[in-house]
């Protein structure tokens, strides 16, 4: 019952414009609830906190880090969870980037994906420059962090 939403409420904040740390809970346990299967493996580290983006409105950053999970599972557990939030979310955006929802730290490189682009992440991820000298020279290219911005509900 905690997970349902009344209708037309939007993410509680303090008088300054940050999220209230009751807010941060609800996000955080709405992601643990969603990636239950990664999280129950102790290898899953969710953190949610505030942050001002470029315009100064107060957003909340979500960054779920990977210890030693695979990258085909974060993908097989992850990429629905991330166009799930989608719906349930208004997400913002990486600064300069316009589309660009999702930032996936992967070996030494930073790649910003758009909603759009999820399902074919891994094609995009492994045909960078980058990754493919990394992966010839036995570099580990896994997925470590993916981080994105909440602002509100829908």
């Amino acid at each position: 019952m905690r997970y349902l939403k009344r209708f037309n409420e939007a993410l509680e904040r303090d008088v300054d414009g940050d999220f209230t740390a009751a807010t941060l809970d609800e996000i955080k346990d709405y992601c643990e609830l969603n990636l239950a299967y990664l999280v129950d493996s102790d290898d899953l580290m969710i953190e949610c906190f505030n942050v001002i983006d470029d315009s100064g409105k107060f957003e909340c950053q979500v960054v779920l880090s990977f210890g030693s999970i695979p990258t085909p599972t974060i993908l097989d557990q992850v990429i629905p969870f991330l166009k799930r939030i989608k719906n349930d979310y208004q997400l913002g955006t990486f600064y300069s980037y316009h589309d660009d929802h999702f930032r996936f730290h992967c070996g030494d490189g930073i790649y910003h994906i758009s909603y759009d682009e999820l399902d074919d992440i891994e094609n995009m991820i492994m045909s960078k420059p980058s990754v493919k000298r990394n992966i010839e020279a036995g570099f580990d290219i896994k997925i470590g962090e993916i981080s994105f911005f909440i602002i509100d509900e829908k």
